[in-house]
């Protein structure tokens, strides 16, 4: 007859009592909790110190939202394998751990029996084919946030242990108020830093829109509403755009963005073709810093939007301590970014034609572009904050 695993009996990490006698376990989880709440790197320690706490191997701070789940999140060093198979292979819409979400909206967390009976653990595939290969097994999840935010703090530990039980999870929960608290925070700050990025942006004479670590869309700038329904629209969150031609390279770069690559810096820009006939605008993608573990930030890429009608604030002073270049040079680069041709610059600058030519062809060098072309889809990746 087969017996269900053995239960770990009420214990605290290296065998103390629950009963937070270890004080200053609890300072150090308080401590890296408020400290997460402006810096997101720190979620990463709100995972270990858990993780410390419950006798686990590692955590996991995994969003409810599945879209949200194929993007990085905070997690323990010692999770990284894992966390790559979970992505790598979709299990994360696989996942049988959410069979024990009515658990966490009843007492704030769940273990392994809320989502799966103990009896078809060596028959599950989730079990057999994704935790075993990477050493792991036991889980319990707290759950945090609401809304978008709404998340499960996963704590994970090894077939060789014993599995979790209520008793020994249920004390963590005094920090859930101020978890709550600290990604509430993070989410306005957040806001905050959004806005004010957007708003030196608009100052360049740039439109902005916010995209979440789903891809949602979750802040257009005032410039951007402007183009909103001429050269995109915003439906359920997801932004379209107009010319269906165009649709699939704007799902491109905004899937590149939201996935943590190296590569993001060298995405090409994309035009966006107003409906009007007027000329196309010039998407480019940026990534904000620390993207890949802000999952609690409103935006964590901006897809930024220059309208070659409008001419662009660049400071002058910025192209010459980047490139390397003249004043006379950066002059030329700023019209030839704003749309003129080498016949208008000449005029404006008075300057003869040649004289622009050979600015130009100084620029090419200087930059390593060989053409006027490649030498604007440069500078604009370059000069785009």
């Amino acid at each position: 007859m087969r017996t269900k695993p053995k239960i770990a009996s009420l214990r605290f990490t290296a065998g103390v009592d629950w009963g937070w006698a270890v004080s200053g376990q609890v300072d150090r989880l308080s401590q890296v909790i408020a400290e997460a709440a402006f810096d997101p790197a720190k979620w990463r320690n709100v995972c270990d110190e858990f993780a410390r706490m419950s006798n686990a191997i590692g955590g996991l701070i995994v969003p409810v939202t599945t879209e949200l789940r194929a993007a990085r999140f905070p997690h323990s060093a010692e999770l990284e394998g894992l966390l790559d198979l979970y992505q790598r292979d979709e299990w994360y819409r696989r996942d049988i751990r959410e069979c024990g979400l009515p658990a966490v909206g009843k007492r704030g967390f769940m273990i392994d029996e809320d989502c799966i009976d103990y009896y078809a653990i060596d028959k599950s595939n989730y079990f057999q084919e994704f935790l075993k290969p990477v050493g792991m097994k036991w889980f319990a999840g707290l759950g945090f946030g609401d809304g978008p935010t709404f998340c499960v703090l996963s704590l994970q530990r090894p077939g060789s242990r014993d599995p979790f039980t209520a008793e020994e999870i249920a004390p963590l929960m005094r920090f859930r108020d101020q978890v709550n608290a600290s990604i509430s925070i993070a989410r306005q700050f957040g806001f905050e830093s959004v806005k004010a990025a957007a708003s030196v942006l608009e100052h360049q004479g740039r439109a902005v829109i916010g995209l979440s670590a789903g891809g949602s869309v979750t802040f257009v700038s005032k410039s951007a509403e402007t183009y909103c329904g001429d050269v995109f629209e915003v439906t359920g969150g997801v932004l379209i755009a107009k010319n269906v031609l165009q649709r699939q390279a704007l799902d491109r770069l905004v899937h590149s963005l939201i996935r943590p690559t190296k590569l993001v810096d060298n995405l090409k820009p994309i035009p966006l073709s107003h409906e009007n006939g007027k000329r196309a605008l010039v998407a480019h993608g940026c990534r904000l810093p620390e993207a890949e573990i802000e999952i609690f930030q409103p935006a964590v890429a901006f897809l930024v939007l220059i309208d070659p009608e409008k001419p662009q604030n660049i400071p002058v002073e910025l192209l010459i301590d980047y490139f390397g270049i003249t004043r006379a040079e950066a002059r030329l680069a700023i019209s030839v970014l704003n749309g003129l041709t080498l016949v208008q610059h000449a005029a404006q600058g008075g300057i003869s034609i040649a004289t622009a030519r050979n600015q130009l062809q100084s620029l090419q060098s200087k930059t390593g572009t060989h053409s006027k072309a490649e030498m604007v889809a440069f500078m604009s990746r370059v000069v785009t904050p």
